[in-house]
């Protein structure tokens, strides 16, 4: 699958976006953790660009 993204570094009881360990796309917490949005949107976009490339 193109587009897991761990689940390491975030604060959550359960997801229905967690499959096996991993988030289904990028998870993005605005409210508790906007500061790293900006690193993971670069992580996540090199990762899909090589993915596809």
């Amino acid at each position: 699958m193109i587009g897991a993204w761990d689940t390491e570094g975030y604060n959550f009881q359960a997801s229905k976006a967690v499959i096996d360990g991993s988030f289904v796309g990028l998870a993005l917490d605005q409210e508790n953790q906007q500061d790293l949005t900006p690193g993971r949107l670069d992580i996540w976009l090199k990762m899909l660009a090589k993915a596809w490339g």
